[in-house]
């Protein structure tokens, strides 16, 4: 039951019938599915374990009229998985989820699901980070971060996490990640397959006060 807003404007006294787009104020982030393909490297065949996938940068708060380019206003899981700050949510599953079992060459179908309110910052700065979409796990005993930009592309319309949208992913990691969940990682590291799209659930309907 995600808050959804919606506006019209109405002329006093008209009998014309008037609609209300109602959108979500959150955006979905999605990943579909995720493989390991370390061909050509000394790890070859090596299989990602205790594996998590969290939002990281989250804004948590947002004005029900925001529109647009919305920018951040408070931020939790500031740089990386912060405990403390997810134990105050009823549902940490929203922005932080565990994978049973391993990843290797072979495509995973994950069906990831979490849940954010929009960033859309035009720079990085202490007080405007990126929300970011990370993978951490396991690889030969190590634990490896890999850390994406959600929908920073240079080639997007709208950069960066707006209203009412699902960000959806499907990820390849070709290398070991970074040390540090909040280094983005190298474009070399995972080839990613991306999509924008609006978030509808269900055709619209009538409801009549």
């Amino acid at each position: 039951a995600l808050c959804m807003t919606g506006s019209a404007d109405v002329k006093a006294g008209s009998s014309e019938g008037y609609q209300v787009r109602m959108r979500t104020v959150a955006s979905e982030v999605r990943v579909n599915s995720l493989r390991c393909d370390f061909t050509g490297k000394s790890y070859e065949g090596e299989r990602l374990d205790d594996i998590r996938i969290y939002l990281t940068n989250v804004n948590v708060r947002c004005s029900i009229t925001a529109d647009g380019a919305i920018m951040p206003v408070e931020i939790i899981n500031a740089g990386n998985a912060d405990m403390e700050d997810m134990a105050t949510f009823r549902q940490p599953d929203m922005i932080f989820q565990e994978i049973t079992g391993s990843v290797g060459n072979e495509k995973r179908e994950l069906d990831i699901s979490l849940l954010c309110y929009p960033n859309a910052s035009v720079t990085e700065s202490p007080g405007t980070p990126f929300t970011r979409l990370v993978i951490e796990g396991q690889l030969e005993g190590e634990t490896y971060w890999w850390p994406i930009n959600i929908n920073r592309e240079e080639a997007s319309s709208e950069s960066g996490i707006y209203r009412n949208r699902q960000y959806i992913y499907d990820i390849c990691l070709r290398r070991k990640g970074s040390d540090d969940p909040d280094h983005v990682m190298e474009t070399d590291a995972a080839e990613i397959k991306t999509s924008v799209r609006s978030w509808t659930e269900r055709e619209g309907y009538q409801v009549v006060y």
